[in-house]
């Protein structure tokens, strides 16, 4: 049976613990807010909306490089970004707390008296443009080469010069020899991973990840700690999503003459790959299974998934593989296996060199709002195969522990959805205005051209009986008492014509105090002839 050149194999994920992948990217204080240990993510660029005040106190802290008040700034007004938030994330309660003590504040005082604030940078996880993660194909690659080598090297100690053990090139050497050739003849050159890409939905959250030592402590009251080193605040992938991610693996068959490039076979990737990772994961349950910053009821569900739940028989028989993913995994899951076989650098206290081991002191954890769970771990099956019940079961129990946002998420989109109808009503407005404006520009320009083409009396005509329009709009049926200044200017017009004005425009100004003062001024028709002498300005 002729074996084909291409190979496709469909592949499934299932993370069963948090999944970090990093990316380079980071959620900056100035593009988010934590409310209700919910992140909303925005464009720091939307505070050209601020309203005027806002946006002149954001400038001047700009100008003045304050960072404190520039993170401050942002939380106390996180209601004039929210709206504009393009992405949601679930925050857990230490994460949350964390943020709303400490953002803008001091974080320590230096000897020369520099105050060091907190960065509060969430470093992201590998996303794509809709923000939702996926799982490169360099890192699934990463991971089968691991167990490959682990499998050809089978527990023996390289044997480096003694000034080389620790050197990276010497172990590029080495992998070299194992693999049987550089990239270009190595058999992991026809095995080709695409990136896993999200099936759905993928639940995202900002964990909190942990650094703990391995030895506790005991402290002066007789009492054993384990202490904790550094921490940092991370984007994860969360657990328990059942087959959430989806892609293909490729293997080439090529059939050259020389055969100086050999293929991996697939079963021996499977092989290799769980032979490397189960015996850690066993381990790794067994060293957990004590620790009080552990979830235990995580641990118990791994345990009963190997075994009763068929996980373990299904990575014998080759229809899965378990993998270890992404960063704080620890380095003895990306090292040979063996007793004397890792070269683990250790830093030692300041001014101690550094000194190797097999194993490291420390291990993670991400902490959620409950205890923590080590980082990393996921079963990939591939092509069609059966289901595993007992793993979408657990999967399934997993979602009442994700912290809800869909109610964050409708009331964002409710307010997104006023804020766009009151920008289109603001805009029309603006434009009605703006219209409104323009008429009255023109008609101003109208008016002066009608007046530029008039004699000086008709142009004092005129004005007056713009005045009195204008004056009629602003009392809204109201009326003036007499002699006011339209009173006024309306009986020195009369004079004026009386005296030398002639009869076409004595006629002009008597009909337009006729028409238009007893709408300003409280005289009747009557009275208005009378005191205004409109039967002396009509006579020839």
């Amino acid at each position: 049976m002729n074996t084909p050149f291409l190979e496709t194999i469909r592949l499934t994920l299932t993370p069963l613990s948090p999944i970090h992948l990093g990316c380079g990217e980071e959620f900056e204080p100035t593009g988010y807010v934590i409310e209700d240990e919910v992140l909303f993510g925005f464009d720091p660029s939307q505070a050209r909306y601020l309203p005027g005040p806002e946006r002149e106190r954001l400038g001047e802290l700009g100008s003045k490089a304050d960072q404190q008040g520039i993170q401050r700034f942002f939380r106390n007004n996180s209601a004039s970004f929210t709206p504009y938030a393009h992405l949601l994330l679930p925050v857990c309660k230490a994460v949350a707390q964390h943020y709303a003590e400490n953002i803008g504040q001091v974080a320590q005082i230096e000897n020369n008296g520099r105050k060091v604030s907190n960065q509060f940078y969430l470093t992201r996880t590998a996303h794509g443009l809709d923000h939702r993660a996926y799982i490169p194909g360099s890192a699934l690659k990463g991971c089968l080469r691991t167990g490959l080598l682990d499998l050809l090297n089978n527990s023996k100690i390289p044997r480096f010069a003694s000034g080389d053990k620790v050197k990276s090139t010497a172990c590029t050497r080495y992998e070299t020899e194992l693999l049987g050739g550089d990239f270009k003849t190595s058999p992991l050159r026809l095995v080709k991973p695409s990136d896993l890409t999200p099936v759905g939905p993928v639940h995202q959250s900002i964990l909190w990840v942990a650094n703990y030592y391995k030895q506790p402590r005991t402290e002066k009251n007789g009492t054993i700690k384990r202490p904790r080193g550094i921490s940092t605040r991370n984007e994860c992938i969360n657990a328990g999503q059942y087959r959430c991610f989806s892609g293909q693996l490729v293997l080439q068959h090529p059939k050259t003459p020389d055969k100086t490039l050999t293929n991996a076979p697939l079963q021996q990737l499977i092989k290799s790959t769980n032979a490397y990772h189960l015996p850690r994961f066993k381990q790794a349950l067994t060293f957990l299974a004590g620790q009080a910053a552990v979830n235990p009821q995580w641990v118990k569900d791994m345990h009963t998934l190997l075994t009763e739940g068929g996980l373990e028989n299904a990575l014998r028989q080759g229809h899965a593989m378990l993998v270890r993913l992404g960063r704080f995994t620890g380095a003895e899951s990306k090292t040979l296996s063996g007793d004397g076989v890792a070269q683990i650098k250790l830093m030692e206290a300041k001014g101690k060199p550094a000194t190797y081991a097999s194993q490291t002191r420390t291990y993670w954890l991400a902490e959620g709002d409950d205890r923590g769970m080590p980082l990393g771990w996921a079963v990939l099956e591939l092509g069609d195969t059966r289901e595993l019940p007992a793993l979408q079961t657990w999967c399934a129990t997993q979602e009442h522990a994700r912290t809800p946002i869909r109610e964050h998420l409708a009331a964002l989109q409710k307010r997104q959805a006023e804020q766009r109808q009151q920008l289109i009503q603001n805009t029309e407005k603006r434009a009605a205005q703006a219209a409104a404006q323009a008429a009255q520009e023109a008609e101003q320009h109208a008016q002066a051209a009608r007046r530029a083409q008039l004699s000086p009396a008709l142009q004092a005509v005129d004005a007056w009986q713009t005045d009195c329009i204008n004056k009629a709009q602003q009392l809204q049926g109201r009326k003036e008492r007499p002699n006011t200044a339209l009173h006024t200017r309306a009986s020195q017009l009369v004079q004026q014509a009386l005296e030398n004005w002639p009869p076409d425009e004595r006629r002009t100004l008597a009909a337009a105090i006729e028409q238009h003062l007893p709408q300003v001024v409280a005289l009747t028709p009557r009275e208005v002839h009378k005191k205004l002498k409109l039967e002396q300005l009509r006579a020839d």
